[in-house]
């Protein structure tokens, strides 16, 4: 279920994205990846446990996508204020998220294994949730600070 939930983040992630950036070149870039992605987390699919390079391959993928929108910014320079906008925000707490747990993910054979002592799969463990608890908390002041976004946008 787990691999199944990663796929269906990044697919998230893209329509989220194409919605907000106009340039055409940088969302097919982004639709690419996604297809990639899609592809090859079909082909490692695995039922019973969770599959190491789909979920690594999903960060990678969403940390792309954070870097590309950052890019998008820069270029487009239509944002005054980047505090005052929300989607900045969420976008910090998405590449913290990703950039987290992507060494999690990268070693789940190992984190996720019957072998693995108690004391390395909790601190495995912790990094993940602490990751989301700060994902939670952007996501949260960019929901705040978009009531502002009438100034921040030029």
């Amino acid at each position: 279920m787990e691999n199944a939930f990663s796929c269906i983040q990044a697919i998230i992630v893209y329509i989220t994205y194409a919605t907000v950036i106009r340039n055409s070149s940088i969302k097919k870039r982004l639709l690419v990846a996604l297809l990639i992605v899609i592809v090859v987390s079909i082909f490692t699919f695995k039922k019973d446990e969770i599959s190491t390079i789909t979920n690594t391959l999903i960060r990678v993928y969403l940390i792309f996508s954070v870097l590309y929108f950052f890019v998008y910014l820069l270029e487009e320079l239509k944002v005054e204020n980047l505090f005052l906008y929300g989607f900045f925000w969420v976008s910090a707490g998405i590449l913290i998220y990703a950039t987290g747990t992507l060494f999690t993910y990268l070693f789940s054979e190992y984190v996720f294994s019957p072998n693995t002592s108690d004391e390395a799969f909790e601190l495995y463990w912790n990094i993940t949730q602490l990751t989301s608890i700060l994902f939670t908390l952007l996501a949260s002041l960019g929901i705040f600070v978009s009531k502002f976004e009438n100034t921040a946008i030029a």
